[in-house]
């Protein structure tokens, strides 16, 4: 149902740096497997938006926000040439 509805999720471990991603997330990155580290996901995001992303998303989970949105372009396997948005959402939890 979700990849009908082009929606995935992820789990970041900012300590241990890797994003754990949905089955449809790992297929809409290309991924081998479910994982990817901070550094390569960070990458995927659109040159002239991954300096802002990065700050928000250190500056979100270092306070704890109950929510917070972004959205930005990613380069997709699906898409050549372009890129495709995505939006993110969430909470931050200290576990």
């Amino acid at each position: 149902m979700a990849s009908l509805a082009q929606i995935g999720w992820w789990e970041v471990d900012l300590t241990a740096g890797y994003y754990l991603c949905s089955d449809y997330l790992s297929d809409l990155l290309g991924l081998d497997g479910d994982t990817i580290s901070t550094s390569d996901f960070l990458n995927l995001i659109r040159e002239d938006y991954r300096k802002q992303i990065a700050q928000e998303f250190r500056a979100n989970s270092s306070i704890h926000k109950d929510f917070y949105e972004q959205t930005f372009p990613i380069h997709s396997k699906y898409v050549r040439g372009e890129k495709r948005c995505v939006s993110k959402f969430g909470r931050s939890e200290n576990i």
